[in-house]
């Protein structure tokens, strides 16, 4: 105001990040029980849960993305509540993975004996699902059997990636099955499995 600065020096200066949450991974044994105790519209929680998959890649698949025959889903694509379906996050994330065994039967009764259409249905409104039903279903089944504290939905991407790696799966095959590069695996998707490393 006096005329001494020509500019605004908090102009210049950055706002602090907030400190990133916490992630506690799901141990194998909760991800194969939140696999197996999946039914009618949590079937979906069974494919995020066996293969990482982010949950817009999940909610935007369609019939056609998944080959019975050879276990494969194409995932091309993504789905965002405000704006649809539209393209995936990044190059990276087009990709066809292979879905577990474990994960298959949930992926099979979601489509039933269909061929087209919406591969995982919300059942009031019969088409893709909103993520905050998605988090909603989880939630519940997180009670139901006990784990605690409950976790949001993408600590199962966390979690998959971590335990991947931890079980020997290179790194950069890691990075091309969960559609990311190998620097954000490493950055963001490694955690401590609890593991002795000695």
């Amino acid at each position: 105001r006096e005329g001494v600065l020509t500019v605004n020096p908090v102009a210049r200066v950055r706002k602090p990040k907030p400190p990133r949450k916490k992630i506690d991974p799901f141990t194998p044994a909760e991800l194969a029980a939140i696999i197996s105790a999946v039914t009618g519209t949590g079937r979906i929680l069974a494919l995020l849960a066996a293969t990482g998959m982010r949950v817009g890649e999940a909610i935007a698949l369609d019939c056609g993305d998944y080959d019975a025959a050879t276990g494969t889903l194409s995932i091309t694509k993504t789905y965002h509540d405000k704006h649809g379906t539209g393209p995936p996050k990044s190059h990276n994330s087009v990709r066809t993975i292979r879905v577990p065994a474990q994960g298959r039967p949930a992926v099979a009764a979601a489509i039933g004996k269909r061929k087209v259409g919406v591969l995982f249905v919300a059942p009031k409104s019969g088409g893709r699902f909103k993520h905050s039903a998605v988090y909603m279903v989880f939630q519940r089944l997180q009670t139901r059997l006990g784990i605690t504290p409950t976790r949001s939905l993408h600590q199962l991407r966390h979690s998959f990636i971590s335990h991947a790696i931890g079980a020997g799966v290179p790194i950069a095959d890691a990075a091309r099955y969960a559609g990311d590069s190998v620097g954000m695996i490493v950055a963001r998707y490694l955690h401590p499995s609890g593991s002795d490393a000695s």
